[in-house]
């Protein structure tokens, strides 16, 4: 043996030890039950940090010291209420990706909620963040991963001495590690630890730069430290103590869990749909009695009957429907109950005018009077397609009316940025005449008090008070589209959500980007648009005819109207910020708002103590909360503020529920909630358009979860569907009481029962897609829903790759791999017979010299209807179907229209920028919304659909028959010494046939990916590892992985590797050594499949090197003869029960070797 492996084996043995502190002796010592205990969390969808298993030993061994338990675990099924109430605090110890699944996030933000703690070390800041999908952890967290340097020494100073994990620390002191940049960063934390920038390079923070801090954080405690990215950092005892120091501060001192303080399980809520395939339903309000009447743009008045479940037409206005005009608000006056009269605000031809009226009504049972309706209100407004018209009203207690008004202004010919242009003949472009202009009533909210003649006053305290500088109507000014507003009663607060410009970016020349806003005001004011935006961002002054500005920005506090067309004050009140404002793309100061197209709205403040006790009304859980929503994004969320309207928390309400363009949110005298839904396309009935009750259950029956399962989602006709739900479960009682009752579902409410059977089958005879709904009923009557959609009509394409008895798994660089690529489609052809061209089967080839993360890429078959389409499925996903049908054109062109225009590949990258960028003046002059949030590549795959979802993607010069060769790792490899050399990186070989579809059913793809890697692995390159010790060998660039057992350990130590291809594999040869300093021997087992599965192969480990091992020492696991991709194990076993958890051996390398 060399002198270099043997120093490379010391140090292996010498990282054991500093790994364990003491040796194994103190894992041999019975540990006592503290009292206490902490979760170990370390599961990785992502990176995998070396330092994690250093790390899980070294906290293991500070709970010993500081005498609290720690339980050292990946599981992620670990985090429901039950199993988390045993925890004082959990640790994310260097997790990355996304490690939870939404019932998890939910149990885990309700642990935190009900004063639970938590502990983020280093890459926690790299967990659930770069979706957005949770941006309640990166609050929790404090902040995300932005970037780092490499790694490199820093001075740490301790900027507050008085907390636990910095009392014990020097004031300054240096280490090495991997300095993070962070970004949304939570302004609520309080920092404990800086680095100084200047001691290091390529720090991007500038000034301060926390790297450790903690905060209350929604009723629980967080801790977070940016050091531990290096092994060795946790054998530092500056970092050790200002661990401790951590954990004992979120695990906190009796502290007894609260759950009735925490957000209400997510299983108490339902949706029932009332009504569907309303035609464009805008707004909704309910009579003192809790009658509701809904409102639709075309001039319908209806209510839905509680009684009959019916809805019964009561009126219909005469209305002008250009643009967005149409009937728009309405409002019961509060003495409803006895004088019957309802306010409607609404468009209407005036002589050769139109303008916006509000109108008194009289409603007697059914019937609206129309013909005597009294005009109260009314100004002019542009005819033709001007958008922006606001429209929502609502009384207050004192009799007072709001209402909302837009800009009434084009948008679209002013890059998204302020429409000011006051050029002869352009005023419908210019918001300067109407938002800006103080005596104009468009682009306001309007405060007044109607009187019974049909008048109305001015009250106190609106904007202006002399006609002279403002119109006495007016109580907020600069506005563009405030088109749902809410008037809180108790704290006289104004609220309204604004939807915003269209600007992707910020223009040096015209001024910043496009927001969206939610407002707040106790007082009048100027909100500032069109010189003003967002949180007082200032436009520049742009002269649209030479299409110059020099720069001058708009003064804030004292804006000027420079507009030709303005009839009004010159100078302005001060601009106003606003309370929310946020982007296309996610904000870092408002990350709960998600990505996308914006249009957000607001609902009210609810407030349980307002309702009478009824089990359907929400919780108080809810109380002081602001709902507001948002019709492109199709989220509902809430919004926690204190006394001074400082915003407090964002959270998803219903979170699990996709709405069709919610449009309005009322509470209904009961306390329950109601939505209108517009539905997906615009000015049109849509199948989609709902009215929805959403109920809460208070009771303690929780209902089952329903599991809808089925042997196909999409097939050619006849087309039959084998439904199972025997995976649906009881959470608190037996499953076997459970009931079932598949139906068949149309416009969201059911249309056909099928069977009330735990198993049925469904079979179609028409092409088409169906909605099936699975109901599940427990003993005590509580039920819940799962649904599963079903496409008949084309059968999904079969794609088969034979290698011609070689490998699919492995790469050898002498051997060259034949394939042979077949296809065949039912509707389609096959590529046997040359109906499916072979330049119709898309084939990639690629060498990975980094290697990826490939949890989700198995070799095989992939689901046909789940991946049907990548184009499609990104589709769907982003907020294209909200402007836009596959056959009808909505507020922008159908696909089918886009299609007859454009062409593939000439057309792509124009589409493609104009997807990315926005822009306006190719269909008509509405504008589409830039979409910052996707990427090049994605964008691309949805026009490639668009354009032509048929069109083959295959450029890569493979055919269906071929060879591949294996050149390009030979100079990418690893030294491991007596291991030998490790080629880094893997092929990647990817076949996929996009069929053509067939009786109007979208076509669908079928995918074989294979991952092609050296024959010699790594043991820790395995997909799992479990009951292992994994050390790091810096002189290896490399870690090792130590087998272990003991009755100490609730399973085996094992390692798998996920769907190997044992074709033409002779045995599995694997490295390992020993020393009876650390290891006992003991018996390797090969099984298939599972852990449960009997060996198929095992091997006796002697425990033979004295001291340090020399020399690998390899033991054969035959498999000759067996075929086909296996899920493999390898685990530890004792040779006889020792009583003691010990280390049996050390495995380095796993080598396929192939049959000769």
């Amino acid at each position: 043996m060399s002198a270099r492996n043997l120093k490379w084996v010391a140090s292996a043995l010498l990282a054991l030890i500093l790994a364990v502190g003491v040796g194994w002796f103190q894992y041999l010592r019975p540990i006592p039950d503290f009292g206490r205990k902490v979760l170990l969390f370390s599961k990785t969808d992502g990176y995998r940090h070396e330092s994690i298993a250093p790390g899980i030993d070294a906290l293991t061994a500070l709970g010993r010291k500081h005498r609290f338990n720690v339980v050292a675990s990946e599981d992620a099924t670990l985090f429901f209420k039950e199993s988390l109430n045993a925890y004082q605090a959990v640790i994310f110890l260097n997790t990355t990706g996304d490690v939870l699944d939404g019932e998890q996030q939910y149990a885990f933000q309700r642990y935190i909620q009900a004063g639970g703690g938590f502990v983020g070390i280093h890459a926690a800041a790299d967990t659930e963040w770069e979706k957005n999908e949770w941006p309640w952890f990166t609050r929790l967290v404090g902040g995300a991963f932005k970037s780092h340097p490499a790694i490199q020494t820093a001075d740490i100073t301790v900027v507050n001495k008085g907390h636990t994990a910095t009392a014990t620390l020097p004031a300054q002191w240096s280490r090495s590690d991997e300095w993070y940049d962070f970004q949304r960063v939570n302004s609520g934390t309080n920092t404990l630890l800086n680095i100084s920038e200047t001691t290091y390079k390529d720090g991007r923070k500038g000034g301060d730069h926390p790297i450790a801090w903690y905060h209350d954080y929604d009723g629980g405690r967080a801790f977070y430290t940016g050091l531990g990215h290096s092994a060795d950092t946790y054998s530092d005892n500056n970092f050790l103590q200002h661990l401790a120091g951590g954990i004992s501060y979120a695990m906190g001192s009796d502290v007894s869990l609260d759950y009735s303080i925490a957000i209400p399980e997510f299983w108490r809520f339902n949706r029932v749909v009332l009504e569907s395939r309303l035609d464009e339903p805008v707004a909704m309000a309910f009579t003192p009695a809790g009658d509701l009447i809904y409102i639709e743009r075309k001039g319908a008045i209806k209510r839905f009957d509680f009684n009959t479940g019916k809805t019964v037409k009561v009126g219909q206005l005469d209305v002008y429907t250009g643009g967005e005009q149409g009937l728009l608000g309405i409002a019961f006056d509060p003495g409803y109950a006895d004088n019957h009269w309802v306010y409607l605000f609404y468009a209407i031809e005036d002589g050769d005018a139109v303008v916006n009226r509000l109108s008194r009504f009289n409603l007697e049972g059914d019937t609206l009077d129309i013909k005597d309706g009294i005009t109260v209100l009314q100004f002019p407004v542009e005819s033709g397609d001007v958008p922006h018209t606001g429209g929502s009203m609502q009384f207050g207690d004192e009799g007072q009316l709001w209402l909302s008004t837009g800009d009434n202004t084009i948008p679209h010919e002013s890059d998204g940025y302020s429409p000011a242009d006051d050029r002869a003949n352009r005023t419908r472009f210019d918001a300067g005449r109407s938002a800006g202009n103080t005596q104009d009533l468009r682009g306001k909210i309007l405060h007044i008090i109607p009187q019974k003649n049909g008048s109305y006053t001015i009250p106190d305290g609106n904007l202006f008070s002399d006609a002279i500088d403002g119109r006495l109507e007016i109580f907020a000014m600069g506005l563009r589209n405030p088109y749902k507003i809410y008037f809180d009663n108790l704290t006289d607060t104004l609220y309204w959500g604004e939807v915003g410009p269209d600007a992707k970016d910020d223009n040096s020349t015209r001024g910043p980007r496009g927001y969206d806003e939610f407002n707040r005001t106790t007082v009048p004011g100027n909100f500032g648009w069109p010189f003003v935006i967002g949180d007082n961002e200032p436009y520049a002054y742009f002269d649209f005819a030479s299409n110059e500005s020099d720069g001058e920005l708009v003064n804030l506090a004292a804006p000027e109207n420079r507009s030709s067309n303005n009839t009004g004050s010159k100078i302005l009140p001060p601009a106003q910020p606003a309370w929310i404002h946020y982007p296309y793309s996610v904000s870092d100061e408002f990350i709960e708002l998600g990505a996308g197209g914006r249009s957000g709205m607001t609902g009210g403040i609810y407030r349980s103590g307002d309702y009478p006790e009824n089990p359907k009304k929400l919780p108080a859980y809810y109380d002081e909360k602001l709902f507001i929503f948002d019709w492109m994004r199709r989220w509902v969320k809430v919004v926690s503020q204190d006394q001074q309207g400082n915003i407090t928390k964002i959270e998803p309400f219903m979170a699990d529920n996709s709405f069709s363009a919610p449009i309005d949110l009322r509470f209904a005298p009961d306390g329950s909630l109601y939505v209108l839904e517009y539905g997906s396309a615009w000015f049109s009935q849509n199948d989609d358009a709902y009215l929805s009750r959403l109920e809460y259950d208070d009771g303690d029956n929780s209902p089952p979860v329903a599991i809808a399962k089925t042997d196909r989602k999409v097939g050619a006709l006849p087309f039959t569907a084998k439904l199972n739900g025997g995976e649906s479960f009881d959470r608190n009682g037996p499953t076997e009481q459970l009931t079932f009752s598949w139906d068949l579902l149309h416009n969201g409410k059911v249309a056909h029962h099928i069977a009330s059977t735990r198993e049925a089958e469904f079979t179609a005879d028409v092409a088409g897609e169906y909605q099936l709904q699975l109901t599940v009923t427990d003993s005590g009557g509580a039920s819940n829903s799962n649904g599963v959609v079903l496409v008949a009509g084309n059968e999904p394409p079969e794609v088969t790759v034979d290698f011609g008895g070689g490998n699919g798994s492995f790469y050898w660089p002498d051997t060259p791999l034949e394939y042979a690529v077949s296809v065949t489609d039912r509707e389609d052809g096959s590529t046997e017979n040359d109906s499916i061209p072979a330049s119709r089967v898309a084939h990639s080839f690629e060498y990975l010299a980094e290697g990826m993360d490939m949890a989700s890429v198995e070799m095989g078959h992939q689901d046909s209807a789940a991946n049907a389409q990548d184009g499609l499925s990104l589709i769907e996903k982003s907020d294209c179907m909200a402007c836009h049908t596959a056959e009808n054109e909505s507020v922008g062109p159908s696909f089918s229209a886009i299609a007859a225009r454009y062409s593939l590949p000439d057309d792509l990258p124009a589409l493609t920028n104009k997807v990315l960028n926005g822009g306006a003046g190719e269909w008509g002059v509405r504008i589409m919304s830039p979409h910052p949030q996707l990427s090049r590549g994605a964008v691309e795959l949805m026009v490639r659909y668009i354009v032509d979802p048929n069109a083959a993607a295959d450029d890569s010069g493979l055919t269906t028959k071929g060879v591949l060769t294996f050149q390009q790792h030979l100079d990418n490899f690893r030294d491991l010494g007596m291991a030998g050399k490790l080629n880094a990186g893997q092929y990647l070989f990817d076949v996929s046939y996009n069929d053509k579809g067939a009786n109007n059913v979208p076509a669908l793809t079928t995918r074989q990916t294979y991952r092609l890697r050296h024959p010699l692995v790594l043991a820790t390159d395995f997909d799992e590892l479990e009951n292992v010790l994994v050390i790091q060998v810096d002189q290896l660039d490399s870690q090792i992985v130590i087998m272990r057992s003991g009755e100490t350990l609730k399973n085996r130590s094992f390692a798998r590797l996920n769907r190997v291809d044992l074709t033409a594999i002779e045995m599995l040869r694997v490295g390992v050594t020993t020393s009876m300093l650390f290891t006992i021997g003991g018996e390797l087992t090969l099984r298939l499949g599972s852990m449960a599965s009997e060996p198929i192969a095992s091997a006796t480990i002697e425990n033979k090197n004295i001291g340090i091992p020399s020399s690998l020492t390899y033991y054969n696991l035959p498999v000759a003869n067996i075929n086909g991709a296996h899920d493999i194990f390898l685990a530890s076993e004792t040779l006889a029960a020792t009583g003691k958890l010990s280390p049996n051996f050390i495995m380095l390398t796993v080598e396929f070797i192939r049959s000769k």
